[in-house]
């Protein structure tokens, strides 16, 4: 059942990063501007998205883009939990966070 939930947070993640790809929010070309609210939850979801999509979605502890990745999650949503297994990305703590930040960002960038 972890297994399965964690990839319906992934998979909740993906489709936002979508969404804002769509509206030209995020994509490959565009600099998010780092002077609007919601850039860091911006900035995570398009570093966890290119992850999910682009590798089988586990965290490997052996790869420094990753580590750092997961550091940076865990210092900016102030994660308790020490080590992980998969990407920390619990429904209440991160992806909640990370859709508000988004609505933040769009609606400052109108």
């Amino acid at each position: 059942m972890n297994n399965l939930s964690n990839w319906l947070n992934q998979n909740a993640l993906i489709r936002l990063y979508a969404l804002m790809n769509y509206y030209k929010f995020v994509n490959e070309n565009t600099i998010i501007d780092k002077s609007k609210p919601g850039w860091k939850e911006l900035d995570i979801l398009r570093r966890l998205r290119n992850k999910f999509s682009h590798t089988d979605g586990k965290l490997s502890m052996e790869d420094q883009e990753q580590i750092k990745l997961v550091d940076e999650i865990k210092n900016h949503f102030g994660l308790i939990e020490s080590s992980f297994d998969h990407y920390p990305i619990p429904i209440d703590e991160v992806i909640e966070p990370i859709f508000n930040g988004c609505k933040l960002y769009v609606k400052s960038r109108k």
